[in-house]
């Protein structure tokens, strides 16, 4: 059996070649912009909907920069997560979460009375019958419109993502056990790189687009911890990324503040961990403390920059241009490799 299963591979795991002479003399003049479920946004950056990371400060001041962001799901607070959005003076990049059993549709119906027109649908596996259900019964809701747009998962392959696809969704997230805080890997043994995974997918989008065949947005859900990452998930198909760690222990991230031995940290957990969920059943994730790291606006500029520069060494000047990456570009590293391309100190 073993000779017939093949290698996951994950962001580390590949580097990127540039095999042409660029003609960009500054990163200044890379587009950085590009859509995600007909939303135009600066950055193909989507920031994840998690308790400790997700709140008013946090999803204004991603706003400012034409970033998409969700509210996390309700679990027994629904009300107060609904009057936070309903505060929102502009709705236009803040996204809501729901779940696919108990009250969806009636948070659904309501999320609508505020305007809201980008929801998730947050669950942890996307290939399942209860989600068909679900979307299905936001579709035949006498509130659903052409401007709603749903994105949902989460899938760790191309037969669970036509699925979805299937079903006429906009968005689909990509990623099973991948987050940092994630332990569903660990808890259920469920998972592959994402890298492979957005593989398997694009080169199945690749034949249905070239039939005409439109399939949704294809977002990498997890395992983002340097820029570089998401560069090697646009260089694989990805239309975004979704990210959560990487805005944690930022002042407006929703964590709360503590102090030990005179350094401050923000909490920072899963959602399926036992802090979030408040009791011990179902529990695939785990919590942490993050250095208190600044204001969100350094984590964007470092992203955008780290973005500009890797399409400046490709010669690409937009995002849909650098889509069009040749397999040639793409290598697999070794572990040696991996060693000699991140900072290290050299000893005598």
């Amino acid at each position: 059996m073993l000779s017939k299963v093949k290698t996951s591979y994950t962001y580390s795991d590949i580097g990127l070649v540039p095999r042409e002479v660029s003609t960009i003399t500054h990163r200044s003049q890379v587009n950085t912009s590009t859509y995600i479920c007909d939303l135009q946004v600066s950055l193909p950056i989507i920031m994840s909907p998690m308790r400790t990371v997700s709140g008013p400060e946090m999803c204004e001041a991603l706003s400012q920069h034409k970033i998409l962001s969700f509210l996390p799901r309700p679990y027994d607070n629904f009300e107060d997560i609904l009057s936070i959005y309903s505060k929102f003076e502009n709705k236009k990049y803040i996204g809501v979460s729901i779940g696919a059993t108990r009250d969806y549709l009636k948070h659904f119906q309501e999320y609508r009375m505020e305007g809201a027109e980008i929801f998730c649908i947050d669950v942890a596996n996307g290939a399942h019958t209860q989600i068909e259900h679900a979307i299905k019964s936001i579709q035949d809701d006498a509130s659903y419109s052409d401007r709603v747009k749903i994105i949902t998962g989460n899938v760790a392959s191309v037969e669970t993502y036509m699925f979805l696809a299937q079903l006429k969704v906009h968005g689909i997230r990509i990623g099973i056990g991948s987050g940092s805080l994630c332990s569903t890997s660990i808890a259920t043994g469920i998972g592959q790189g994402v890298i492979s995974i957005l593989d398997e997918i694009h080169e199945k989008k690749c034949e249905l687009i070239a039939d005409g065949v439109y399939l949704p947005c294809i977002i990498a859900d997890g395992g983002i911890r340097e820029p570089g990452d998401v560069v090697k998930s646009l260089a694989m198909g990805a239309d975004a990324v979704m990210a959560g760690s990487i805005f944690a222990g930022t002042f407006e991230a929703q964590g709360d503040v503590i102090k030990h031995q005179g350094v401050y940290y923000k909490m920072y957990a899963g959602e399926a961990s036992k802090m979030v969920r408040r009791n011990d059943s179902y529990i695939e994730g785990d919590s942490t403390l993050v250095k208190l790291k600044g204001s969100v606006n350094d984590v964007v500029h470092t992203y955008e920059d780290g973005l500009r520069s890797a399409m400046s060494y490709m010669n690409f000047k937009t995002i849909k241009d650098f889509k069009s990456i040749k397999p040639e570009n793409i290598v697999i590293l070794s572990p040696n490799s991996r060693v000699e391309r991140t900072p290290h100190l050299v000893t005598a």
